[in-house]
Formats: C-alpha cells, structure tokens, sequence
C-alpha cells in the first residue's frame, strides 16, 4: 500500500499490535521482516541478503519495500480508472467502458481479503474500496451511455442489493429500468431507497434522485423535460433521451 516509501517502525508495530505490543516487539518484529525477505527471495529468484539490500532494506528509522510501479496491480488499476474517467468526460463511452472494464478486472475480491488488517491498513482498504465502487459506477454510465440498459439490469440489482443506501446505483438502476420498459420497477427500486434510507439514516432521497423518480412516473416527454432541467447530469440526459425517443 506504501511501496517505495519509508514506513516507520512505530507504524509498523501500531499496525501489528495497535495499542498492545509485546515486551519483546523489535525482536519480533525483526523476525517478522527476516521472513518476509525469504518470501520475496523465493519469489525473485534472489539470495535473502540481496532482498535485504535491494527489495525490503532498512533505512533510517524503518523499512522500504523498492518495487516497480508497473509491478503492483493497484496501480494499474488507478491507471486504467483515470484514462477511462478521462474518456467518459470526453464523451467516449465505448472507450471509457472498456478501460474501466480493464481496471475491474483486476480485481479478485474484496481489497486485501487475505490480510488480517489493522487501523493503518484499514484506511488504505476502505480508500481502495471506494475507488472500485466509483470505477464501476463509471463503467455502468459509460454502457448506459452506449444503450445497454438490458445487460445492465441483473448487475445492478445485485450492486443495489450490496449498496442498500448507494442513491447513485439506485439512480443508474432505475434508469436502466426504465429504459427497458420496466417503469413499475424503477419505481419500486426508488420507493425501497426511500424506505431504507428512512429507517436506517432517517433521511429521505436527494433532491436529484426525487427529479428522477418524478420524471419516471411522469412519463412523458414535457414532463421529463421539465424534471430534466433540475436533476444534474448524467440522470438528466440518459432519461431524458429515453423519453425523447
């Protein structure tokens, strides 16, 4: 999560132990990094004394892991993420949903589901989460942008159903509901949102998720373009092209 950059000893020890380290903590923590520098010797093909000067070696008041950028997966993944926020702003879809395709496809699961985490891995894994959520919120607009509101439908009522509260996928959802002439469910997915929203934040739907939801209902084209004029892109134009049509 930090590769190239020097972590701390007493980063380290809070992240292994928080606030409850053993008496003998930097003899462990010793060990710990000794066998983790024959794991990568193993991996690398190396001696452990040219893990310990070139891969994982000790520098001022803690350790450095010297990696190659191209070599860590999360960041192809944030390569692939910004080219393909790049080419939604800039209208491509078909590229945009490609390159975020790409960046998903890196994924095998939840961000370091093999790790037992601790407070300062915990940041950097909820950081990570939040940005796969957002890619994929991304590579959804881009398809619905290309119109393919049928294919989306069985994957965002899984993601709606893992993201109870998200109004964004919920917003995506009843697009591509309604799109494919399935307007009494788009409307069921808003009335559900506002229900859990209600009973487990006590808030109602935003103001943009309500123009959707009354562009829905409304269901033609004056009234869509008079909801249009307040709900903020993308809802605005995908729905609204819907109705135009």
């Amino acid at each position: 999560m930090q590769a190239g950059q020097i972590i701390p000893t007493y980063s380290l020890i809070e992240e292994l132990w928080e606030q409850n380290p053993p008496s003998s903590v930097m003899t462990t923590l010793q060990t710990y990094i000794v066998v983790l520098r024959k794991s990568l010797a193993g991996t690398l093909r190396i001696t452990s004394a040219e893990a310990a000067r070139d891969v994982l070696p000790l520098e001022g008041q803690g350790y450095r892991l010297r990696i190659d950028p191209e070599q860590l997966d999360v960041n192809q993944f944030t390569r692939l993420s910004r080219r393909g926020n790049t080419a939604l702003i800039l209208d491509d879809d078909y590229l945009a949903s490609r390159l975020l395709g790409e960046a998903l496809q890196l994924w095998n699961g939840t961000a370091l589901s093999d790790v037992q985490i601790g407070p300062l891995l915990e940041v950097h894994k909820t950081r990570l989460e939040e940005m796969r959520l957002s890619t994929h919120e991304q590579r959804i607009e881009a398809d619905l942008r290309g119109g393919l509101h049928h294919e989306l439908l069985a994957e965002l009522a899984g993601l709606t159903a893992q993201h109870p509260l998200n109004e964004h996928l919920h917003a995506q959802f009843m697009i591509a509901l309604f799109r494919s002439g399935r307007r009494g469910q788009a409307v069921e997915t808003f009335l559900r949102l506002r229900k859990t929203l209600d009973e487990e934040l006590g808030l109602g739907p935003s103001v943009r998720a309500r123009a959707l939801f009354q562009e829905i209902i409304a269901d033609d084209e004056i009234a869509g373009q008079r909801a249009s004029h307040t709900m903020p892109s993308p809802f605005r134009s995908q729905l609204h092209q819907h109705v135009a049509r």
